[in-house]
């Protein structure tokens, strides 16, 4: 970890942020309403100039960025500039505009992966291309957690006592590893751009810990890549709200607890060691944020995108807004928890860290 992809993390999720915020921006003037600030980084202000009714402002705390649009947090605020004079598809599509921007933002990095670099598929043992074995997931406890193996790892070659075999089918590499129960043996594997030996000692029921995955590297034409990130998108997002939704269903039955979440320390950790497997993975992991942001900004809690939504498709429905002062209220109250959240999920990722 060096201070290059440390700043490199922070600039891609702010840059995701600005997008987003630019997404609310764009509608906004769309729909003729005021809006009084743009703002990269938060304040204090360092530099800002008004073009026309909007200041756009560099801030000091470099992390995202706002936009300000008038009358959207003040109900006193009228006019027909004014959020809240507007109609309610008006609204709806500018608080829409900064989520669907993420979704945009993971769509365009997959499309650009496929079509310059290729996209890593799945096969099977009897797949005759070229083709690698890649660690999926490491299990806790197990020999190759404490040996030092990690997600993304790709395994080039296993040696025993007896033998040294360059390795590529899941099939060959069970058999090997089942053999060896309790006995020592070096993986060469592929890292980023490091190859490295890892002594890996298996189980006494010739286990090391990992769930892997044999691959391959499938090109496609722009045309294909297009058509595929958008396949990938939409995979992307499913498993994102079945995660979620998942995370919620065992929180009721209190069997997860916010330990299992990672907040800005614990993202940044890992995506500084992604960043450190080379742009591929880097980009690709950006495009998974982008998506996470998405469905969490969706879902509908006050403070965040969806809460704002929520309320407004009530208005839609009852044909009339409910009190701006009691929404206000909302909002502050949930935006107050969600930060009190974030704060605890952050002391988990330092103790974690630390």
């Amino acid at each position: 970890m060096d201070l290059t992809s440390i700043l490199i993390t922070i600039f891609s999720l702010s840059l995701l942020i600005i997008l987003h915020e630019l997404g609310h921006f764009l509608l906004a003037k769309r729909f003729k309403m005021k809006v009084e600030e743009f703002g990269i980084g938060f304040p204090p202000r360092i530099y800002g100039r008004k073009i026309g009714e909007t200041i756009y402002s560099i801030n000091l705390v470099p992390l995202g960025g706002f936009v300000k649009i008038y009358g959207e947090d003040n109900p006193e605020a009228t006019g027909e500039e004014s959020f809240l004079s507007k109609p309610v598809y008006q609204r709806i599509m500018v608080v829409l505009g900064g989520v669907l921007v993420f979704w945009l933002v993971a769509f365009g990095l997959f499309t650009f992966l496929f079509a310059t670099k290729g996209k890593i598929v799945p096969v099977q043992d009897d797949f005759e291309g070229k083709a690698f074995l890649q660690i999926v997931q490491v299990m806790k406890s197990y020999p190759a957690e404490k040996a030092g193996l990690k997600p993304l790892d790709k395994i080039l070659e296993v040696k025993t006592f007896k033998e040294k075999k360059a390795i590529s089918k899941l099939s060959e590499f069970k058999e090997i590893i089942q053999s060896q129960a309790q006995k020592e043996v070096i993986l060469k594997i592929e890292r980023g751009k490091e190859i490295k030996f890892i002594k890996v000692t298996p189980n006494e029921e010739g286990l090391i810990g990992v769930s892997l995955m044999r691959a391959t590297l499938v090109q496609y034409s722009l045309p294909q890549a297009v058509i595929e990130g958008l396949k990938e998108t939409l995979s992307k997002t499913k498993l994102v709200f079945l995660a979620i939704g998942n995370f919620f269903y065992r929180a009721l039955k209190k069997e997860a607890s916010l330990e299992e979440v990672r907040g800005p320390v614990g993202i940044g950790e890992f995506f500084v060691s992604v960043y450190d497997l080379g742009i591929w993975y880097f980009l690709y992991f950006l495009a998974l944020i982008s998506i996470y942001l998405a469905v969490f900004n969706i879902l509908p809690i006050p403070a965040l995108d969806g809460g704002r939504l929520m309320f407004l498709l009530i208005e839609a429905i009852r044909k009339k807004p409910l009190s701006p002062q009691l929404e206000a209220k909302i909002h502050g109250i949930f935006f107050i928890i969600l930060v009190t959240l974030m704060l605890v999920v952050t002391i988990f990722d330092l103790k974690r860290i630390l």
